[in-house]
């Protein structure tokens, strides 16, 4: 029991460190924390836009107000289906590709 109390201790203190971090740099950028969970989520390739509303758990109007902001940044690209016009798909730019 004292090596799993010790272990919380532990766990604790690296998310106050990670929060601490993460706060500073989210300060020094021009990104906020919806726009870090989009990026962490295009990591594993391109997205729908209707796919990262639902993982993100945003409506499509607000994640497509976030992905503009990004594409400002040129940190993603949208970019329509071959097949179905209907559809827009987001990626990493080669800015963050190659990161």
């Amino acid at each position: 029991m004292k090596e799993l109390i010790k272990l919380a201790k532990l766990i604790r203190g690296a998310n106050v460190l990670f929060s601490n971090i993460a706060q500073k740099e989210l300060e020094t950028n021009e990104i906020n924390w919806q726009q870090v969970l989009i990026l962490e989520i295009l990591g594993n390739g391109p997205k729908t836009m209707g796919d990262i509303s639902k993982a993100v758990d945003l409506s499509n109007s607000t994640t497509s107000g976030l992905i503009s902001r990004l594409e400002e940044e040129n940190l993603v690209r949208r970019f329509r289906d071959q097949t179905d016009r209907r559809i827009v798909w987001v990626s990493l730019t080669e800015r963050l590709c190659s990161a």
